[in-house]
């Protein structure tokens, strides 16, 4: 997706909010920089021993980008 361009859901979000599947508060957009960002984390990795803190410490760090 190009920068800044934003995610067309269709109502997915709010089906999924509805269900109870994700917070209403969580964006596409969110889930788009976790999935990548997470996704980054790993395949760059360079000891498969150190992946998931690896990915603990990106989490904690996208969920302190949303206040």
């Amino acid at each position: 997706m190009p920068s800044g361009a934003q995610a067309e859901d269709h109502g997915g979000a709010d089906r999924r909010a509805g269900a109870g599947l994700v917070g209403g508060h969580i964006s596409v957009n969110d889930v788009l920089l976790a999935h990548r960002t997470i996704y980054g984390v790993i395949v760059t990795a360079a000891d498969p021993a150190e992946v998931t803190p690896a990915v603990d410490r990106a989490l904690y760090l996208l969920r302190q980008r949303r206040g």
